[in-house]
């Protein structure tokens, strides 16, 4: 399933449903910089964190490459998330 969307499209997102914007990079990463607002929720603690996630949002995940966001989307699909949508990297995200 192709979860894959731009920039623009996740920032509309944000803008009209309140999607949660969530860095899946780990910690030493995410304080390097990241998106405004986003929340670090690393794919090795998805699992372990799935309280922070509720069925009914919607998410925007991202990473530095697109791969572990991408794996994140599928283990959220997997257990029963819809709205659940991958930007390539935070550079599409800040794109204008």
């Amino acid at each position: 399933m192709n979860n894959f969307i731009s920039g623009s499209a996740a920032r509309e997102l944000i803008e009209k449903v309140s999607a949660v914007l969530v860095d899946v990079r780990n910690p030493e990463e995410f304080q390097l910089g990241s998106v405004d607002g986003a929340l670090n929720i690393p794919l090795n603690q998805i699992g372990e964190r799935l309280h922070e996630f509720s069925i009914d949002q919607t998410f925007v995940l991202f990473c530095g490459s697109g791969m572990r966001s991408a794996k994140a989307c599928m283990l959220l699909q997997n257990l029963g998330f819809e709205n659940v949508k991958n930007v390539k990297s935070p550079s599409n995200y800040l794109t204008t």
